[in-house]
């Protein structure tokens, strides 16, 4: 039976893999999948879920975990889950990265006494230099230095040395309590003639090597994403980040979950990760930094993921906060109303050299039903046009290089989801075709009423040639609407834009809302940049103890983790102590935000002023 033929209601995502691995001639991989399924009473038992789930989390119904990545297996996993999503890629939220020249932190005045004491902030991120002095936590007498970073869990490798940490199958935890960070021995056994290591050495003795992603390839760097992330919200340094008292934990992402856009690349290691600490954190309160993102879903708070991180924020003193996305700018987002009997066309440019694969997605209200072409500029008749529950291949020069696959009601929001996607490899991974030029996106409506749609193209600039591999949309208004990344649009979640603190102007780059479904995103905006030239914030290295600067809303986003932080840490410190929810977080430091000027009435509340938002919560205490 073709592909074409098979009747479905599944991701689309699904059968994109299952269609390339067709044309290639290829069996299914015999390596499970990463997947994200949410069920309510019933897993099945094809899929192997991580055990954390089921001991910490029994309640929740989404999980992560692995499946066989034949149609068969998946489908039968599909038939007894509400959902089933394959694990998507994501990629940090950064712009550039340079050696600082100097400036000023941009972090604002912290009150006295307010560190971050008591506090858990967790990172799951890429590039953790837990051994710099920035991280560190000295004996009295400075013979011992001991890393504020307690607990890491490196998801990229398995070691004999080091087992995965209790509740997850894959990964190792490295136990940096029990070590001394200056000499890299173990505390319990340190010798009197100890030396102090270089800073990079003390990295590798845990087989942790540090790298960053250059130019499609990981190598080492002064630059670490992670690294600076977490020096913003809790740096001990000369120039302390936000909370520099803080307990800290971090997550490794695997290269491939931040680089590639395979099956492989999954997003689930964001929700192990946040598992991973928050479980860790016990009774104390703690707050997750994600300064990861992608441009594409539902962007209306129904997608997997999103419902996935607001069911961690059930409970109070859990926040999680999330960079609002880049793609204010960068041409990926594009709306139509399709009037009732006739079209419209949206014009998707790929730049000669792309060597990778490219994705748009569209969604619209399930009541109605549109169907999709997709015609390159070379050619000028119309190919058979997909409605919804069908699909069909994509052809280059003769060749098939992608698919369009229409999948009616999608069980989180009712929409219709339409994803097309052109892969120069789809049918060679070594004999690339041309697919680069402008497509022509083509909506048809047939029904008898007007159909509105929205469509992201998934952000691409990940490999060797960033800037020819990121696809756009030709002749679309750049006014940065509907941009948020698209897991910025969860109900609980936190999610931070990035300002420039010199000009006192949104950063034209920063994704802002409003959500499909109306609701004012971001929530509030720190700084992305703290210099006139917008060249970012500075925070620590990798490799060295001179900071660099880097820029984005990933830079935004730990600015207000780490006034979390704080805000958990005045809490707790109450007689009684008040125990704060993700919402009402968010409606403190709502409540003091200063107004950013000619900020359009949809682009969140307005920036942070840390002094402002502890004094809002005194006053909630005083009213107890």
């Amino acid at each position: 039976m073709r592909l074409e033929d098979v009747e479905f209601s599944a991701d689309p995502w699904i059968f994109w893999f299952a269609y390339r691995d067709a044309v290639r001639r290829q069996p299914a991989g015999s390596e499970s999948i990463a997947v994200l399924i949410e069920a309510t009473d019933k897993w099945p038992s094809e899929v192997d879920f991580q055990p954390i789930y089921g001991s910490s989390y029994p309640d929740r119904r989404v999980r992560t975990g692995r499946v066989r990545p034949d149609l068969v297996t998946l489908e039968a996993v599909r038939r007894q889950v509400r959902r089933l999503k394959i694990a998507r890629p994501v990629l940090p939220q950064l712009r550039d990265a340079r050696v600082a020249l100097g400036g000023d932190r941009a972090i604002g005045p912290r009150p006295a006494g307010w560190d971050g004491s008591g506090v858990v902030i967790g990172f799951v991120d890429n590039g953790c230099a837990f051994a710099h002095r920035n991280f560190a936590a000295s004996d009295p007498d400075g013979a011992v230095q001991r890393s504020r970073v307690t607990r890491l869990w490196d998801q990229s490798r398995r070691d004999p040395l080091w087992a995965p940490p209790v509740g997850f199958d894959y990964g190792c935890e490295l136990p940096l309590h029990q070590y001394d960070m200056l000499s890299g021995q173990r505390l319990d056994a340190l010798r009197p003639d100890r030396i102090e290591l270089p800073m990079e050495d003390r990295h590798t003795r845990f087989g942790y090597v540090i790298r960053e992603n250059v130019g499609g390839e990981l190598i080492k760097s002064n630059f670490a994403h992670g690294t600076h992330v977490m020096d913003i919200a809790a740096g001990s340094g000369e120039t302390p980040g936000m909370a520099p008292a803080a307990e800290l934990m971090f997550v490794q992402m695997p290269p491939y979950a931040i680089r590639e856009s395979t099956e492989l690349a999954s997003a689930n290691h964001l929700l192990d990760g946040i598992a991973y600490i928050f479980d860790r954190a016990g009774d104390r309160p703690a707050v997750v930094n994600i300064s990861y993102n992608s441009y594409i879903g539902p962007h209306d708070g129904t997608g997997l993921m999103e419902v996935g991180l607001d069911e961690f924020l059930r409970h109070p003193n859990r926040a999680i906060v999330i960079s609002a996305g880049n793609g204010g700018d960068q041409g990926c987002h594009a709306v139509r109303t399709v009037a009732r009997g006739g079209s419209e066309t949206l014009l998707w440019e790929i730049k000669p050299g792309d060597a990778t694969a490219n994705f748009v997605e569209i969604w619209y209200s399930g009541a109605s039903a549109l169907s999709v072409d997709l015609v390159h500029e070379d050619r000028q008749e119309a190919d058979e046009a997909v409605p919804p529950g069908k699909k069909r291949l994509v052809l280059a020069s003769g060749l098939p290089a992608g698919a369009i696959i229409h999948r009616a009601k999608d069980p989180g929001n009712g929409d219709n989801q339409v994803l097309i996607g052109v892969d120069p490899r789809f049918a060679s991974p070594t004999k690339p075709a041309d697919v680069s030029g402008t497509w022509r996106i083509v909506l048809n409506n047939s029904g008898d009423s007007d159909v509105v749609c929205h469509a992201w193209i998934e952000r691409d600039n990940r490999g060797a040639a960033p800037a020819s591999e990121q696809s756009r949309f030709v002749g679309e208004p750049k006014d940065g609407a509907f941009t948020l990344g698209g897991f910025s649009t969860g109900r609980r979640t936190i999610v931070v834009g990035a300002i420039n603190t010199a000009l006192h102007t949104i950063e034209r780059y920063s994704g802002r809302g409003p959500t499909v479904d109306g609701r004012m995103k971001p929530d509030f905006y720190a700084a992305g940049a703290s210099d006139a030239a917008g060249h970012g914030v500075l925070a620590a290295s990798a490799r060295g103890f001179y900071p660099l600067r880097s820029n984005g809303t990933s830079m935004a986003a730990p600015f207000v983790s780490g006034l979390i932080a704080l805000l958990m840490q005045k809490a707790m410190s109450a007689t009684p102590p008040l125990r704060l929810d993700s919402e009402a977080l968010r409606m403190l430091i709502a409540s003091a935000v200063r107004p950013v000027e000619n900020a359009p009435t949809d682009a969140g509340a307005g920036q942070i002023d840390v002094a402002a938002a502890l004094a809002a919560l005194d006053e909630v205490l005083a009213s107890r």
